[in-house]
């Protein structure tokens, strides 16, 4: 459960396995959480083909089931930004899981208002 800068894709093919093409899965709509510095805006906006559109990953936490989220910070090819973190129970996401996105085309909202503190403070150490 490492804070890394360039995550791998494989890291997160779990959780993004349960995002809209599953039966049990999280459509991007429902998870979507609007910035408070942008509003509304985001939800009308679309984000793309999540996680597919991902072009750069630039930060990331590989999570583990009833342990860690697992986070990641990634540029999309729309040229937006993504925060997405994800958890669950010993059992998985299709039991007792949660899931948040947030995307804008602004790095720094990203950042301030979409991650959570303890990835934020995990970023700030990587990048100094």
């Amino acid at each position: 459960m490492n804070f890394e800068k360039y995550p791998s894709k494989e890291a997160f093919e779990y959780p993004f396995s349960f995002i809209e093409d599953n039966a049990v899965g999280y459509y991007l709509k429902d998870i979507l959480v609007p910035l408070p510095t942008e509003g509304m805006k985001t939800v009308f906006e679309d984000p793309g083909n999540f996680p597919h559109n991902i072009q750069v990953y630039l930060f990331g936490r590989e999570g583990e089931n009833d342990v860690s989220d697992w986070d990641l910070l990634c540029l999309l090819d729309n040229g937006n930004y993504a925060y997405y973190t994800a958890g669950c129970d010993y059992t998985g996401f299709d039991c007792q899981g949660s899931v948040d996105f947030y995307f804008s085309q602004c790095l720094k909202s990203m950042i301030l208002f979409g991650m959570t503190n303890r990835s934020r403070e995990l970023l700030y150490k990587q990048t100094k």
